[in-house]
């Protein structure tokens, strides 16, 4: 019984942590959000460093 239960905790917690991700990526889609602002700024930082040619391969 414990098993079922910690395997449906998984999947609860799963099926949210999509839900969440599916929201952020339709969100970092507008310009004016603040989720496209920072996907900016991560790739301004990627194209700084070094491994940036690896890390978009």
């Amino acid at each position: 019984m414990r098993s079922y239960l910690k395997q449906r905790e998984r999947r609860v917690f799963e099926a949210a942590a999509r839900r969440q991700s599916l929201a952020s990526a339709e969100r970092a889609k507008d310009p004016n959000s603040d989720e496209y602002a920072v996907l900016r700024e991560i790739e301004a930082d990627l194209d700084r460093d070094d491994f940036a040619g690896e890390w978009k391969a």
